[in-house]
């Protein structure tokens, strides 16, 4: 079954938000319909993982596990650095990069 919801950490480094601009801007150079999928600086994350659920009950599941790791909506700043090493990259239903 295709994913419904996904798991994801929000982007608020300025750093990566200037970098993320500065590859728009290219992308856009070489493809200028690439601007119709650019998501708003607002919406900027890095989604975790997607998941299917079909139901109240699933979310609710989905819901305490994320507590338990202490992922819940309380995840903020203070959870802070998070560090990531990236190796290429892939796309999503061939709209998110």
């Amino acid at each position: 079954q295709e994913p419904n919801y996904f798991i994801s950490i929000p982007i608020n480094s300025t750093e990566i938000k200037d970098s993320f601009f500065k590859i728009i801007d290219d992308l856009i150079l070489s493809n200028s319909d690439c601007e119709n999928f650019i998501i708003p600086l607002t919406s900027l994350h890095l989604t975790v993982c997607t998941l299917h659920i079909s139901n109240r009950e699933e979310l609710e599941i989905a819901r305490n596990a994320l507590e338990s790791i202490g992922l819940d909506d309380s995840f903020s700043s203070n959870n802070l650095p998070i560090k990531f090493k990236f190796e290429g990259c892939g796309d999503f239903y061939d709209k998110v990069l």
